[in-house]
């Protein structure tokens, strides 16, 4: 791994020459895998590898504060996710990037130099390394993709979005696709470039898609209070309130709730619960055997039909299809 990563306490971290048996259960079939540890916890890197792609899957399990400075003289253009738990970081040539869990951006480095800080606990990062031959084949169809080639060619630093985007339900699913593809060889390099396309076409109809607004201004103590809105919204999912009621609830008006809302998290206040919604019935369909009538309660629907109609619109199939899958 060409990557040199330096922890807080100023120490080159050095890559273990074999994976403890625990950290098994993570592993992605067929994939290139580098781990390191220490008094800070651990850390997983897996490389999957195609003819004009690199998935990079990271875990990290952190038990003590920490930030590590990353730093490698390679280019890096990359449609990076938080998978889970929120990420914060420094970018050389960008600056501050705080991604929350389930969000995205497609980013260029001509170097990598960055500074991440951690919080106790556990986090996953998906990214997609892609070439600039790549991305100019993106630019005939979506033109907002072409100030990031121009920066790519000036070997500048940029963001392809000013703000981080949700990932749609649609989009977890391909990523969890890819993750747990069974195939081996050129068929396993065949499917995965072949779902990373269509995972980048979902991300730029996200990106191009979502209209400009005029922003206003927020104050620190409307930022706090917008984020308690959102955990409200993800912890009462199975009773949810109108957005007036959400309001005055954490103390702000209205207008400056909905515009806020979409200003820091990049969509509407509707949309967010929704795909919070269509995830949870994802994760409980998949992993536990929650009968899906139950399932529909928990995630705030009152009839098995609202939610099933509204799972099918989302994904193109009912959640019983998914769960016999």
């Amino acid at each position: 791994m060409d990557l040199k990563i330096i922890s807080d306490h100023n120490e080159v971290i050095q890559y273990a020459d074999k994976i403890p048996p625990q950290i098994i259960p993570l592993f992605i079939e067929g994939s290139e895998k580098v781990y390191a540890d220490g008094d800070f916890g651990s850390m997983l890197f897996q490389q999957i590898t195609g003819n004009d792609c690199a998935i990079w899957y990271s875990a990290y399990n952190m038990v003590r504060p920490v930030s590590f400075q990353s730093e490698a003289e390679m280019p890096v253009l990359e449609l990076h996710f938080t998978f889970k738990n929120d990420f914060h970081c420094t970018l050389g040539g960008i600056g501050a990037i705080v991604m929350e869990e389930r969000q995205f951006n497609l980013t260029y480095t001509p170097y990598i130099e960055s500074k991440t800080v951690f919080r106790p606990g556990k986090y996953q990062t998906f990214d997609v390394h892609v070439s600039s031959a790549f991305l100019n084949k993106a630019a005939t169809y979506y033109p907002a993709v072409n100030d990031l080639i121009n920066n790519i060619d000036k070997h500048k630093a940029a963001m392809l979005s000013k703000i981080n985007h949700y990932a749609s339900g649609a989009m977890l699913f391909i990523i969890q696709q890819i993750l747990s593809c069974q195939y081996q060889g050129m068929l396993k390099q065949l499917y995965v470039e072949t779902k990373v396309m269509e995972l980048f076409l979902l991300a730029m109809d996200k990106v191009t898609n979502n209209p400009l607004w005029k922003q206003i201004v927020l104050k620190p103590y409307d930022i706090e209070k917008i984020q308690e809105a959102k955990n409200i919204l993800l912890e009462q999912m199975d009773t949810p309130v109108t957005v007036i009621a959400l309001a005055h609830q954490v103390g702000i008006n209205d207008f400056k709730l909905k515009k806020g809302f979409k200003q820091i998290f990049g969509t509407t206040i509707f949309d967010y619960l929704l795909q919070a919604r269509m995830e949870k019935a994802i994760e409980l369909l998949t992993s536990t055997t929650t009968p899906v009538t139950e399932i529909a309660f928990i995630v705030g629907y009152q009839t098995i039909g609202a939610f099933t109609n509204t799972f099918k619109k989302h994904f193109g199939y009912p959640p019983t299809s998914l769960r016999k899958h």
